[in-house]
């Protein structure tokens, strides 16, 4: 016993089918599109935390330079002024030795 289609049927069949099928389609396109979209943005996210990262150690790396400059400044200024004063007693201290006065400080 063979049942016959109506040919009217089988085209609404055959229709459905494929609408059916569209439908799955754009959805995984979609959602193709959504995922491409949100690694998309993730890729943008890391590559602004990884420029960032590197202004980060850029400014660190010049905070630790312009320290370690003014540090050495501070270290040649005081090297300068202790041989200053060094020389400055053997001055006094020469000066003293012939018999000569002394100027005070506040006499400059």
């Amino acid at each position: 016993m063979s049942v016959q289609l109506d040919p009217a049927l089988a085209t609404v069949i055959v229709a459905a089918i494929g609408l059916l099928g569209s439908w799955f389609a754009t959805r995984a396109t979609r959602s193709g599109k959504a995922k491409e979209a949100a690694l998309a943005r993730a890729a943008e996210e890391r590559a602004d935390r990884d420029e960032q990262f590197a202004y980060m150690e850029r400014s660190r790396d010049a905070a630790i330079e312009d320290a370690d400059r003014a540090r050495a400044e501070r270290d040649r200024m005081r090297l300068e002024r202790d041989d200053s004063e060094a020389h400055n007693a053997v001055l006094i201290q020469a000066l003293i030795a012939v018999g000569q006065p002394v100027p005070s400080r506040t006499e400059r």
